[in-house]
């Protein structure tokens, strides 16, 4: 019981009233240790404002990464699988994946979801 006073007290008391003071350090460390574990210091920012017209020529060298570009938007699936089965009211579809896999050495988008059993 002591365990639970103390530490909602610290919390009520002490970091919740400035809550991005307590936290920043532990925030900054994170950061500091993720960007080291993965070798990012090497890396710089580079600003890029997107208005930049886009060529012919770069679309075709760049045909890989437009073919795979996602089209779809999970959510308008997961409303249209639920209006496909209001007939049947005991299944439920709680959420929609996007995965990639290789349909015919082809990469490819496919959308995954699970009926379960709506309780």
């Amino acid at each position: 019981m002591f365990c639970w006073l103390y530490t909602e007290s610290v919390q009520r008391l002490s970091v919740a009233p400035n809550q991005y003071a307590q936290e920043s350090p532990y925030i900054g460390n994170n950061v500091a240790m993720t960007r080291l574990a993965f070798d990012l210091d090497g890396w710089t920012d580079q600003p890029f404002d997107g208005t930049a017209v886009l060529t012919p020529e770069q679309v075709a060298s760049e045909a890989p990464t437009f073919v795979s570009a996602r089209l779809w938007d999970p959510r308008a699936l997961q409303v249209s699988l639920d209006q496909l089965h209001t007939v049947r009211k005991y299944y439920d579809f709680t959420g929609v994946d996007t995965d990639r896999d290789s349909i015919n050495d082809t990469p490819r988008q496919v959308f995954l979801s699970t009926r379960e059993l709506a309780l």
